[in-house]
């Protein structure tokens, strides 16, 4: 009876994973300094992928080849670098640190914040010969009962100090810092860019996803394949900038306050000139050139206007005396002038040309 009670006792039990791992403590919170084999970090790792159905995911889709180069580079050398994994705060009560050993049931996922590469590269060394690679040890620092916030932060963190960070996720999460902490708390902080990007960020939303608006899908997020995207949304958040940041009239304005005007100043450039809109893969002006010009005169536009908050009509009526915006001979891709002047100092030097016709321009009717 004994003997029955034990055996069921023991199969109702989970399954543990240990690790050695030594703790240490930063700013009252405790972390640990684990070695885990490969095998135990490819059966227990996972990775928050961003994708507009999981805005709080934070890293990109893992590169195969990449992966695939760590790989072959550590089936023959060393990988001296730690990993960073998370244990999440639903997972803390589960684990158990005794003896000097992590105890860690195999239904608990760490979360892996930094290391996402050479935890794929293991995944398939492991997969193609256990017996020869299973048993290669790692470092791996486990935070415990951190939030994916917290994650998201630390990713952030080390890949700014140690590389550099994926820009267009760089981007979400300062949105996400925004919403959460506050932005003058962030700008104390001396947080880059945090005054204008989460804004930015919620127009390239309210814009890539307005059913029949112009720029319905056609801009390329985080984690998406190219397909029918014309600009990413790091070219064009960053072409807002002279808007959201550089102009009194809009700094710190809601992007439901401005996505009206940038929508109505888009459907003006398209009825001036309809050509690129019907076939926007053919001509450079909804790509980066395009959006970062435009939108680089659109403050001088504006004040030529005298309206902080122009129409549609308004908008045409500036646009349509300036002869370069619906030139044919510049706009085409790849032979059109402009698709030809590349980089900042083409994008300068289109900007120039551009405000000098608007310049140009005698009297707006009122």
């Amino acid at each position: 009876m004994d003997f029955t009670l034990s055996f069921y006792t023991w199969i109702l039990l989970p399954i543990m994973m240990k690790v050695n791992a030594v703790p240490f403590v930063q700013h009252g919170t405790t972390m640990y300094n684990a070695v885990m084999s490969a095998t135990q970090i490819v059966s227990h790792y996972k990775v928050d992928i961003w994708h507009p159905s999981n805005p709080d995911g934070y890293q990109r889709a893992v590169s195969i080849p990449r992966a695939k180069k760590f790989g072959r580079f550590v089936a023959a050398d060393v990988s001296p670098p730690a990993l960073l994994a998370n244990i999440r705060s639903e997972d803390r009560d589960k684990v158990n640190y005794a003896n000097g050993q992590l105890e860690i049931p195999d239904d608990v996922q760490l979360w892996l914040v930094d290391g996402q590469h050479r935890a794929a590269g293991l995944a398939e060394l492991v997969e193609s010969a256990a017996e020869k690679y299973g048993n290669l040890q790692f470092p791996v620092i486990i935070m415990l009962g951190e939030d994916v916030y917290e994650e998201a932060k630390q990713f952030v963190i080390v890949n700014s100090s140690q590389k550099r960070v994926r820009t267009d996720l760089g981007e979400r999460f300062l949105q996400k810092q925004a919403k959460i902490e506050g932005t003058e708390k962030l700008l104390q902080k001396g947080i880059k860019n945090i005054e204008w990007v989460p804004t930015a960020i919620e127009i390239v939303d309210s814009l890539n996803t307005a059913d029949q608006g112009i720029w319905h899908d056609l801009i390329r997020l985080p984690n998406e394949p190219k397909g029918t995207t014309i600009v990413s949304q790091k070219g064009f958040s960053d072409s807002l900038k002279p808007l959201l940041k550089e102009d009194a009239r809009y700094f710190r304005r809601s992007a439901a306050y401005i996505s009206p005007i940038i929508t109505r100043y888009w459907e003006a450039i398209k009825e001036v000139y309809p050509e690129p809109f019907e076939s926007p893969e053919e001509f450079v002006l909804q790509k980066t050139t395009g959006v970062v010009t435009l939108h680089s005169i659109l403050p001088r536009i504006v004040q030529r206007i005298g309206n902080e908050s122009p129409t549609k009509e308004q908008f045409v009526e500036i646009l349509e005396q300036i002869p370069s915006i619906n030139d044919s001979s510049k706009w085409p891709s790849p032979d059109g002038e402009y698709s030809r002047m590349t980089g900042q100092k083409g994008f300068m030097i289109i900007k120039m040309e551009l405000l000098e016709e608007l310049d140009a321009i005698a009297t707006i009717a009122a």
